[in-house]
């Protein structure tokens, strides 16, 4: 989730979620859902890419078909009588539900066994907070594109294009 300017980069996570400088705008701390100090984003990426392995090997594919539950509406007639002829008309009866659909069931374990495979190399999620107001990247000691060891002072910059997490000097 991260990659490298002169110093470290931090990348949108999910577009439905707020981006990094939106969240240096108001204030509140960017999630990071796999952190380790020092690591490089080569090393996130190949542990993820092992433990997608493994969890894939530990727990397989268990989809399923399932159909959703059908309704049908009653039906009723009405008849109306205009001189000696007799109008009838029948509604109802529409059917909703019925649509069939398939789900992995493993799903959930597969992923609760990634967690733990990226956990058992070191990897934790953490919340980074935005650094004090004033606070300039110039202030901050970098790590270069490796991820600084977390301290109080560890905060991140976003703004005008630039971010990067570092410590307060």
């Amino acid at each position: 989730m991260f990659a490298s300017f002169p110093a470290l980069t931090l990348v949108v996570a999910c577009a439905a979620q707020l981006t990094p400088e939106q969240l240096y705008k108001e204030g509140k701390p960017f999630a990071m859902p796999f952190y380790k100090n020092g690591a490089t984003p080569a090393a996130l990426e190949s542990e993820k890419l092992d433990c997608e392995v493994s969890a894939a090997q530990r727990v397989p594919q268990n989809m399923q078909v399932n159909t959703t539950p059908t309704y049908t509406t009653p039906t009723y007639t009405t008849c109306n009588n205009i001189g000696y002829s007799t109008f009838c008309n029948t509604s109802g009866g529409q059917t909703y539900g019925g649509r069939t659909y398939s789900v992995d069931a493993n799903a959930d374990l597969r992923r609760r066994a990634f967690s733990q495979c990226m956990a058992q190399k070191g990897w934790r999620s953490v919340s980074i907070p935005p650094c004090p107001e004033g606070v300039t990247p110039a202030q901050l000691t970098l790590s270069g594109n490796r991820l600084p060891t977390l301290s109080r002072g560890t905060c991140f910059i976003a703004k005008d294009g630039v971010q990067v997490i570092g410590n307060i000097k």
